[in-house]
């Protein structure tokens, strides 16, 4: 499987793999958010959104480097999560938050920010 096509899976305790999703050509196929979010202490607002990244130059590090040193990266408690990375390709991220939708807003607005500034990129 290629691309925006996938599986997701979790082991069970004995180490089996069990398939709990199929991802089927859509970019937003974000379970393991949705379980992240489920077991967090507090209740986190998920906000997903997709991209086609330019393949002239773009590598994963080329984004996720100018996140990290801006501070939005998932830590635990909100950031944004790139979990789709394919060039020229429909991608996706994740933008999460304990602080609900203003959280998530502000993360988004810097992230959005940071990809123009850093890569010269306009986010849909």
């Amino acid at each position: 499987m290629t691309s925006n096509w996938g599986l997701d899976f979790v082991l069970e305790k004995g180490g089996d793999a069990v398939i709990v999703d199929i991802n089927m050509g859509r970019p937003n196929g974000n379970f393991a958010v949705r379980l992240w979010a489920s077991l967090s202490e507090k209740p986190l607002t998920v906000f997903t959104g997709s991209w086609t990244v330019p393949g002239h130059a773009l590598s994963i590090q080329s984004i996720f480097e100018p996140l990290r040193a801006a501070k939005i990266l998932w830590n635990g408690d909100e950031g944004v999560i790139m979990y789709q990375h394919v060039p020229d390709c429909p991608s996706s991220y994740v933008i999460a938050s304990e602080r609900g939708a203003d959280g998530v807003s502000q993360l988004q607005a810097r992230f959005s920010k940071t990809v123009l500034d850093v890569n010269g990129l306009v986010l849909p």
